[in-house]
Formats: structure tokens, C-alpha cells, sequence
């Protein structure tokens, strides 16, 4: 899977029936293929942006293998080949928080802010591998997502709204930044004497 395009290595592998050593129920039909010949191009667009956000490949590769399967049998295949505890915890998270963000996703007309929620826990490998897995419309969102909103933070910080608010630390900082940042995100403040006035 850290090939360029490992996609000949997989159809050799499913050709030696060496699958199911990784696990009884994987196959790799036409979906799956489909899946992996997208993850090809979503990967070749992700090095393009030159982002500082750190991008595994094989990973991507390893989601879009093991896209026949469900949510407990990749719980199995990890058990089965003893697959450490973050990278575990990558896989079912991109399987369970990435087809929650697909279903979502598909149905567009989501705000900025709604967006920015929806995809922000997940990490650049589900993001392409949800990419790779949507129609134009996932695209588009997560290429927005990527190129637009992954980045952006309040321009007032914590301690601002100490000095100019007299506010103390607690669970009401948390609150309007996090407000704030939604302004911010749908495109409501601009500046930070924008935020000041909104806050």
C-alpha cells in the first residue's frame, strides 16, 4: 500500500485469493476498485495544495481496501492482524464519523460553521477517503473544507477578552469564542474590531 498506485498489487493479492488472510469477508469488486482509483486522484490533489497538514497515503489506500466491510469486521481485521491502538482508532473513526459526514455531506446546503463541525475531527486521510467515496457535491464540500475553512481561528483571543472585557477565565470563554468563531466562519465578522462589536 505505499506504492504510488498500489492498485495492481491489491488486484494481484485478490487474484491469489491472499485477501481473506486479511480477513474472511474482504473482496475487492468494482466499488472498491472505484473507491481506490478516486483515492489515486484525491491524493494527487491533497500534495498539490502543499498543506502543512501531515497526509499518510497508505492509510487512504487501506481505508478504500477496506471499504466492503463493515464497522465490526474492520474491528475484527484489526484484532486479526494486531494493528496498533492509533491506527485503530483512525480506521474506525473514518468509517464511523466518515459516513456520518458523507450522509450529511450529500444533502448540501450546509452553513460554513455547519461544515467546519461536521468535518473538523476528522483527519486528513478520512477526509480524502470520503472524497474519494462522495459524489460532486462531497467533493466540493470537502475541497472547500480543505481549502477554505480548516485553517481559520478568531483574530480575538482569550486574553483580549480579559483585558478589554474585564472577563475571567471559565466555561463563558469557551462559549463566545466558540460563537465567535461561527461569526467568523459564516463570514459575519471580518475584523477584529468586527469581533469586538459582535462580542
Amino acid at each position: 500500500l505505499r506504492e504510488e498506485r498500489p492498485i495492481k498489487a491489491i488486484n494481484r493479492m485478490a487474484e491469489l485469493g491472499l485477501l481473506r488472510f486479511l480477513h474472511p469477508r474482504l473482496r475487492v469488486g468494482e466499488k472498491e476498485r472505484e473507491v481506490i482509483g478516486n483515492i489515486i486522484g484525491a491524493i494527487a490533489w491533497y500534495r498539490l495544495l502543499f498543506l502543512k497538514e501531515r497526509c499518510d497515503p497508505w492509510l487512504v489506500y487501506l481505508m478504500g481496501l477496506l471499504d466492503s466491510l463493515k464497522l465490526r469486521e474492520i474491528e475484527e481485521f484489526c484484532i486479526r492482524l494486531a494493528v496498533p491502538g492509533r491506527l485503530r482508532e483512525k480506521l474506525i473513526t473514518a468509517r464511523k464519523s466518515g459516513a456520518a459526514a458523507l450522509r450529511r455531506l450529500s444533502k448540501g446546503g450546509m452553513k460554513d460553521s455547519e461544515l467546519y463541525h461536521l468535518l473538523k475531527p476528522l483527519q486528513m486521510e478520512a477526509l480524502l477517503y470520503i472524497t474519494a467515496k462522495g459524489g460532486e457535491v462531497v467533493k466540493k464540500e470537502v475541497s472547500h473544507y480543505i481549502t477554505h475553512l480548516i485553517d481559520v481561528k478568531t483574530l480575538l483571543t482569550g486574553n483580549d477578552l480579559k483585558k478589554a472585557l474585564g472577563l475571567k477565565p471559565g466555561p463563558e470563554f469557551k462559549e463566545i469564542l466558540a460563537s465567535l468563531l461561527d461569526a467568523r466562519l459564516d463570514r459575519a465578522v471580518k475584523t477584529k474590531e468586527e469581533e469586538m462589536e459582535w462580542v
